[in-house]
C-alpha cells in the first residue's frame, strides 16, 4: 500500500511551472449584451410584406452566445421577440445560433401593421422558465443580458431595417375599356376609353383595365390578355 505524500508538477526549462504560464484559462464572468437588432444578412430585405411572408431578424450580442430551450410540441419554451405589429403584438420566435447572432423568424398574420417595424420595448428579448441564452462556454453559466436598444433608437430594428408591414386588402379603384393593348403602360395612358356608346364589329379587341388602390400582382394566369395598373 503506498501513501501520496507530495504532488509533481510539470516543469519546463523554458518558462515556469505555474498554472497561468502553462494553459490558456480565462476567467470572463462578464454577460454578453446585445449591439443591435436587424434584418438576417441575406436573407431579409427591406420593403413591404403582406399576409403570409416571413420575416427573418436577427439579434448581435457582442460575445458568442448558446441557446438552450426544450424542444416540445409547443412554440412555448422558445425565446421570441415580441413586435410592435398594430392591435395585436406578434412573437418572432427563436431559429438558430450563429457565433454572436441568435436569430427569429416571424409570419405576417391578418391585421398586422406596421409603417417601419421595430419590437416593443427594451424587454422584448423574453427567455422563458427553463430555456437560456448564455456566452458560449464547455459548460454555459454566465446568463445574457436581454436589454435591447430603445426601439426607434439607434441599432433597434427599425434603424437597422425598414420593414413596411401592410395586410390592407387592395381594393379596385377603377375599371374601364381600350380599344388599345393597355398592357404596356405608355400605350395605356394614351389609349382613348371605350363607353357605352362605342359600337364594335366582330373580331374587334377590347382590353380591360382595372386599376387597384395599392401596388398588385397577379398569381398565376388569365386565359385572355389583360392589364393590372396601380397607382
Amino acid at each position: 500500500m503506498f501513501e501520496l505524500t507530495h504532488v509533481c508538477c510539470r516543469y519546463l526549462r523554458s518558462g515556469g511551472s505555474s498554472l497561468g504560464y502553462n494553459s490558456d484559462i480565462v476567467i470572463n464572468t462578464t454577460p454578453p449584451t446585445v449591439v443591435s437588432v436587424g434584418p438576417k444578412k441575406n436573407v431579409q430585405g427591406a420593403g413591404t410584406v403582406g399576409v403570409g411572408e416571413v420575416i427573418n431578424l436577427s439579434v448581435t450580442f457582442d460575445q458568442n452566445v448558446t441557446v438552450y430551450h426544450h424542444n416540445g410540441p409547443t412554440l412555448s419554451t422558445q425565446p421570441y421577440l415580441l413586435l410592435e405589429t398594430g392591435s395585436t403584438n406578434r412573437k418572432a420566435y427563436y431559429t438558430s445560433t450563429e457565433g454572436t447572432l441568435v436569430h427569429f423568424v416571424y409570419t405576417v398574420q391578418p391585421g398586422d401593421s406596421a409603417p417601419d417595424l421595430d419590437y416593443v420595448s427594451t424587454a422584448a428579448l423574453t427567455i422563458p422558465t427553463g430555456s437560456y441564452i448564455r456566452r458560449s462556454a464547455t459548460t454555459p453559466t454566465t446568463d445574457v443580458n436581454p436589454a435591447l436598444p430603445s426601439p426607434g433608437e439607434s441599432n433597434s430594428l427599425a434603424d437597422k431595417a425598414a420593414i413596411l408591414v401592410d395586410t390592407t386588402t387592395p381594393k379596385v379603384f377603377r375599371v374601364d375599356a381600350s380599344p388599345t393593348d393597355a398592357t404596356n403602360a405608355a400605350i395605356r395612358n394614351s389609349a382613348s376609353t371605350l363607353t357605352g356608346a362605342t359600337k364594335l364589329a366582330s373580331g374587334d379587341a377590347v382590353y380591360i383595365n382595372v386599376k387597384f388602390n395599392q401596388v398588385s400582382g397577379l398569381v398565376g394566369s388569365l386565359t385572355n390578355r389583360h392589364a393590372f395598373e396601380t397607382p
